[in-house]
């Protein structure tokens, strides 16, 4: 069962959310992957990934399914783009490299059309179910970041990841960002083999 936290507000009971709580030791990857594994995901046709740092302007979910890019084939990511200030903080990256495709590129969305990413950062991200059901989610071998780098190089191995038009929100860019990693089995490397 879930252990549904404060709620003064009523959105628990009218879209019918739980909340569940952890040791605190989960952090972002483990978090999001422990949850996953808490839901019965029959019940979706998509995921919507929505960091609680991340606060979205209105219409924002709105542009995320009305653009070209869900209606492409629709087996395929949708990554939205925010902002920290007036500097790009989250969103679709490229590999900037083919010697090292780990080097990546954040890129800046079009204003009107979608365009191809090889990788993503989780901030803002629709996924259709279809895909989660073929790759899997996030894995928990990643304690904070990197594993939306990885769940986004799986995805693209098979299908396609889009950046949405525009700029959907605000989030400042999480200082636990920059760290230093080896790359190990099970590491993003393995995403892109």
């Amino acid at each position: 069962g879930s252990d549904v936290l404060m709620n003064t507000d009523g959105l628990l009971e009218k879209y019918d959310i739980n909340l569940f709580r952890s040791s605190g030791g989960c952090y972002w990857c483990r978090g999001m992957s422990y949850l996953f594994d808490q839901i019965d995901t029959s019940i979706f046709s998509h995921f919507l990934l929505l960091n609680s740092d991340t606060f979205l302007d209105y219409g924002a979910i709105s542009n995320l399914i009305t653009s070209e890019c869900f209606f492409k084939e629709n087996t395929g990511a949708i990554v939205g783009t925010v902002l920290d200030g007036k500097s790009i903080s989250y969103g679709g990256r490229i590999s900037s490299s083919s010697l090292f495709p780990t080097r990546l590129k954040t890129i800046s969305p079009s204003l009107t059309e979608c365009k191809p990413c090889d990788t993503f950062n989780a901030n803002v991200v629709l996924i259709p179910k279809i895909i989660i059901d073929k790759i899997g989610f996030l894995d928990p071998v990643y304690w904070h970041s990197l594993g939306d780098f990885d769940l986004g190089f799986r995805i693209s191995k098979t299908f396609n990841i889009f950046l949405a038009p525009g700029f959907l929100g605000e989030c400042k860019v999480n200082q636990l960002e920059v760290c230093n990693f080896s790359l190990s089995k099970g590491s993003v490397l393995d995403g892109i083999k």
